[in-house]
């Protein structure tokens, strides 16, 4: 029954979307196993049917595009703090992720470093 309500979503191209609707509908299901109101996951593997998304890389931002992209971003009503990290990740060449946990007690300014080395785990 679920196969045939994605289908047509597949069908539109949305492969993305089956493929959260999918991952959703099957951690409903294992809690459902987990917690004793079913006694097997009858969507275990659902994903294997449909269509899977083709993975697409973000196109690079060709160089003589940055300065308009900089003005851009200079007058995007978004905040400080969002413009500072964009800028922050140019200049540095870090993923999102590195950068948004990124502390000032990572950076020795002396020495032109970068660290976090003080970190545990």
């Amino acid at each position: 029954m679920v196969i045939k309500i994605l289908r047509p979503i597949e069908a539109k191209g949305s492969l993305e979307n089956v493929k959260r609707v999918s991952q959703r509908l099957n951690e409903i299901m294992t809690y459902g196993v987990n917690s004793g109101m079913i006694f097997a996951n009858p969507l275990g593997g659902i994903r294997a049917v449909f269509k899977k998304p083709k993975k697409e890389n973000m196109p690079a931002l060709p160089p003589e595009e940055l300065p308009e992209f900089m003005l851009d971003i200079t007058n995007a009503s978004i905040k400080r703090r969002t413009r500072c990290l964009i800028e922050w990740e140019l200049h540095t060449m870090t993923r999102p992720a590195e950068a948004a946990i990124t502390l000032c007690a990572d950076i020795d300014f002396e020495r032109r470093a970068w660290t976090t080395s003080h970190r545990s785990g």
